[in-house]
């Protein structure tokens, strides 16, 4: 008979995750706090937490467990903070993926009371996820999947952002998130990123036309926010998305989980090393990065015509070739 393992902040509930980096097992009701805690925390550093009176914010909520967490805990800060929040579903046109995600995010949206919208990358970019991964394929163009998708996506998200003139951008990005793009920058040497990605050091977007982002879950595990998902009975999806396997995310994630696994709290100090990189050389690399307008849809960019446009250039050029 397996013995009941008890919760070692109250002493009195079954615990439901074990959070082996700092030895605590933890039951739902603490959890929920710690997690929360976390959120607060991160707020707090990036010097954002009071600044949110009066404000409106954009919600990335995609449908998946984190955009779906930093949803329900935004929500009920805009109760005690006093802002605005609306929640965009970028709909990629994944099939029934993206269906299923869709009415999630209706679902969710109508039981908080929080308003959405619907923006549908066909539309608006003229081109859809499956239909430009088609494109890729049959050309034998070696761009991934979530290349393409990550871009547009984010392209969309601020492009709705300035139509409803918002104060800040919220994503459901979780610390595994991060010290996954910092080992993908500099697996490629993209140190401009690396700068960039400094987004816990307090600074504040100054960019014409791109709008500053706020990342709640930034200090939260993967695992812990999977089990807040679960444990706060969020409804979920039966499918993962078909090109996810493609990403060089995908290794990058297991060799840290790995790693993790092996020296609990890696994943924290990698985090650390990403934070005192990017504060070193922000000034540095970003001073003689110019920004400008795209020539073509006026969007912010470091280059004459900015990423988003260059993908659907190369997607209607490589079109034409078969």
């Amino acid at each position: 008979m397996i013995e009941m393992v008890l919760c070692d902040l109250c002493k009195k509930r079954k615990a439901v995750i074990k959070i082996r980096y700092a030895g605590l097992n933890l039951c739902k009701e603490c959890l929920s706090k710690f997690v929360e805690q976390k959120v607060m925390l991160s707020l707090k550093r990036t010097g954002v937490l009071g600044k949110l009176s009066g404000k409106y914010l954009i919600i990335a909520l995609s449908g998946g467990k984190d955009s779906i967490n930093a949803t329900y805990i935004m929500h009920k800060l805009s109760q005690e903070y006093d802002f605005k929040m609306k929640a965009v579903f970028v709909d990629e046109g994944i099939g029934e993926y993206s269906k299923q995600r869709r009415a999630i995010v209706m679902d969710l949206c109508k039981k908080l009371g929080i308003e959405y919208r619907i923006v549908s990358m066909k539309e608006e970019m003229g081109i859809s996820t499956p239909e430009a991964v088609n494109i890729l394929v049959k050309s034998r163009n070696s761009i991934k999947p979530c290349s393409v998708c990550g871009v547009f996506r984010r392209y969309l998200l601020n492009k709705v952002a300035l139509d409803e003139n918002a104060d800040y951008v919220v994503t459901g990005h979780n610390l595994d998130d991060e010290v996954q793009t910092f080992i993908m920058s500099l697996i490629r040497g993209d140190i401009r990123s690396i700068a960039r990605e400094a987004c816990s050091l307090g600074y504040e977007n100054d960019v014409p036309k791109l709008v500053s982002r706020i990342k709640p879950l930034y200090l939260v595990y993967e695992r812990e926010s999977l089990v807040y998902f679960i444990t706060h009975g969020f409804k979920r999806i039966s499918l993962s998305c078909p090109y996810a396997r493609f990403s060089m995310r995908y290794v990058i994630r297991e060799m840290i989980n790995d790693l993790e696994y092996r020296r609990p709290g890696m994943k924290y100090r990698i985090l650390a090393l990403k934070e005192r990189l990017g504060k070193d050389i922000r000034e540095t690399v970003l001073s003689s990065v110019e920004m400008r307008h795209c020539k073509i849809c006026g969007m912010p960019s470091s280059r004459d015509i900015c990423r988003a446009c260059e993908l659907k250039e190369l997607l209607v050029k490589l079109s034409q070739n078969y």
